[in-house]
């Protein structure tokens, strides 16, 4: 997936959790059948203050080191993940103490429908 459209996904997830399930599905419903122009989600975004741009980190931006980490949830301390990481991408690539905490707090957030 390309980096604009993890943006794009993120906003959209962003919004739908701000509703009850039923409203997300029927959201996500009309933008499959009217498949907004352009137009439309500019004037959309312009109007709403949901519709904000996420910023990705570090991590999510580097789609190989996200799935790396992903790959080895629940399996191992932070500080194993972090080593690991250390060893297969270099210190340099490898994410901070702090980066890798956000991340799994985040994705935790995500796994548990916060």
């Amino acid at each position: 997936m390309k980096v604009q459209q993890r943006v794009a996904l993120n906003v959209i997830e962003s919004a739908l959790q701000a509703l009850l399930p039923v409203e997300a599905k029927e959201v996500v419903d009309a933008l499959t059948k009217s498949q907004c122009t352009q137009f439309e989600l500019e004037r959309l975004s312009a109007n709403s203050t949901i519709l904000q741009p996420v910023r990705l980190s570090r991590i999510e931006s580097d789609s190989e080191l996200e799935q790396f980490l992903l790959s080895m949830k629940g399996q191992h301390t932070h500080a194993a993940m972090l080593q690991q990481c250390i060893d297969k991408f270099g210190k340099e690539r490898a994410p901070s103490k702090s980066a890798l905490n956000r991340f799994i707090k985040k994705t935790k957030r995500r796994w548990n429908g916060e």
